[in-house]
């Protein structure tokens, strides 16, 4: 890992991963379904900080890790992270309810600009995963149903975004294929330019 965070700190650029809770939740029993989704507080005497969700925790799990190796400045960015609203029998606590709870909890937290026990910035960027439900992923039935938004462009719950929780699946995805449509626009126009 030396050689990427080496290469990362000398071009500015951040350490990229994938924080799912809610498969660290659903593979160890011993964690509580209040603490994962933003519900609870745990201390922890050997760090001498306490936590009030499992998300901050595999941030910092991270942080102390590229601090431990000497690069305690990259600014770490969670790419993925979010919970199932679907699942089958097997798959604990897979549904619309703690979904819902999970994101607007992630949502009111990284609004709060408290950052994590570690960190004051906590991650610089989080982006939930994902806008819409795939059922033509492979695994697990959970996999399929990390979405926001039904297949059919429909809101499945709200999330705290101000403003933003009163358009429909529709006109959500008219606004992400529009923003889709001006980046892709910038970066031909852009190509042209130096072409």
């Amino acid at each position: 890992m030396k050689p990427l965070l080496k290469f990362i700190s000398a071009t500015n650029s951040s350490f990229l991963i994938n924080a799912y809770p809610y498969k660290l939740y659903i593979s160890n029993p011993e964690i509580s379904t209040r603490y994962t989704l933003f519900q609870n507080v745990r201390h922890y005497p050997m760090l001498g900080v306490q936590y009030q969700n499992l998300f901050d925790v595999m941030v910092d799990a991270v942080i102390i890790a590229i601090t431990k190796v000497g690069y305690k400045n990259i600014p770490v960015v969670v790419t993925e992270t979010g919970w199932p609203s679907d699942g089958d029998v097997n798959e604990r606590d897979a549904n619309g309810v703690f979904a819902r709870m999970n994101n607007a909890g992630l949502v009111r937290h990284l609004r709060l600009g408290i950052g994590t026990p570690l960190r004051r910035e906590g991650a610089a960027e989080t982006y939930i995963f994902e806008l819409f439900d795939d059922e033509t992923k492979q695994g697990p039935e959970s996999d399929w149903h990390w979405g926001i938004l039904n297949r059919n462009m429909t809101m499945k719950y709200g999330i705290g975004f101000p403003g933003l929780d009163r358009y429909s699946g529709a006109q959500l995805a008219r606004m992400v294929l529009s923003a889709c449509l001006i980046c892709l626009i910038t970066v031909l126009m852009f190509v042209l330019l130096l072409w």
